[in-house]
């Protein structure tokens, strides 16, 4: 009887084994359309962000005053935020009192209001009333920065392809929010020694971290790259001497 009943199992198999074979090439092709739409989508993403790295900070903006709104009411107007950067220089304005480097601060001029947010911990700090003149300015840039994402061009300076693939990776790894909008070739490929260049000359004190962070040496425009285009903060040349 069991021998008859495994003749059948088998014969049925064998009869029917054009619809098995079909019907796994079919749900292997659903499962490898829906993982690539995803992919699809979110290589999507990544590309608008990098096109358009103004838009991609102010989403980024809007999803910190997301997380924000839903501890404590916040102004209609849109802030600056602005990421704690170094809490000791602050120290001696109250409303920093208890900030800590990672924090977010977010700035309504119009309301004259301020609110001191650690994400770490998913809580306010302090809120406070402020007057925002050009003192206060100069005063908070000394800690702070703009919470929107740098933005960097990365060009191989050497004949060693790829570099600049693994310089975007060690990069991620000091901020994931840094964006490179493009990587490409330097117009010479003897370069020694790696270069970060702070293009618009805005941002000092996070060229001088990630230089430190990543052993580049700080420096001015190469007159051989001078005529590179494009819209980032920083330009970082890979040299010979980058692991």
């Amino acid at each position: 009887m069991y021998c008859m009943g495994m003749s059948k199992v088998i014969h049925f198999i064998r009869k029917y084994k054009l619809y098995f074979i079909a019907g796994a090439v079919a749900v292997i092709l659903i499962i490898g359309i829906v993982l690539y739409v995803r992919l699809y989508r979110q290589y999507a993403q990544a590309q608008k962000a990098l096109q358009n790295p103004t838009e991609a900070a102010k989403q980024r903006t809007m999803a910190i005053v997301d997380k924000v709104g839903k501890l404590i009411l916040l102004p209609a107007e849109e802030p600056t935020v602005a990421n704690v950067t170094d809490a000791e220089k602050l120290r001696g304005q109250p409303f920093f009192v208890n900030a800590s480097n990672g924090d977010l601060a977010l700035l309504y001029q119009q309301s004259k209001k301020a609110v001191l947010y650690r994400p770490s911990t998913n809580q306010i700090i302090e809120v406070s009333s402020i007057s925002i003149g050009p003192s206060a300015t100069e005063s908070a840039s000394a800690a702070t920065r703009s919470a929107g994402p740098e933005t960097f061009l990365l060009l191989n300076g050497t004949t060693v392809a790829g570099l600049t693939k693994k310089m975007e990776e060690k990069l991620k790894t000091v901020n994931p929010d840094f964006t490179v909008t493009d990587r490409s070739n330097a117009k010479k490929a003897t370069y020694e020694k790696s270069l970060l260049i702070d293009i618009k000359g805005t941002k000092p004190d996070v060229a001088k971290d990630i230089a430190q962070k990543l052993n580049l040496e700080l420096s001015d425009l190469p007159s051989t790259e001078a005529t590179t285009g494009g819209s980032y903060d920083f330009l970082i040349i890979v040299g010979s001497d980058f692991k």
